[in-house]
């Protein structure tokens, strides 16, 4: 809660390479812990601190040799942050067309 305390906003780059345990912490710090039993919220729905933006592509994970599960990582943020959005950006700024499509 004192790290949850001090921060505003949480921006995670490269979400599809968090491991299991360091999606956990994510968890922990913008869900907080149940006094009583040390267990997750799992009301879910008013998590006002802090706010947070990933970021991630599935396709492009290279961090699986150390825990990172790229399939996992829309549909655990689905079911971890049920208020949150999930908008798909279907379009690379990065390369053109013709490099992308081979």
């Amino acid at each position: 809660d004192k790290v949850r305390n001090q921060v505003e906003h949480i921006i995670v780059d490269e979400y599809q390479d968090n491991s299991v345990a360091q999606l956990e912490f994510l968890k922990l710090i913008v869900r907080g812990r149940d006094g009583d039993n040390g267990s997750f919220y799992s009301s879910g729905i008013n998590f006002d601190v802090p706010k947070l933006f990933c970021a991630g592509d599935t396709n492009q994970s290279i961090y699986a040799w150390r825990g990172a599960q790229p399939t996992q990582t829309v549909e655990s943020f689905i079911r971890d942050y049920p208020q949150g959005l999930v908008i798909p950006l279907e379009t690379s700024y990065r390369l053109p067309t013709h490099i992308l499509a081979t």
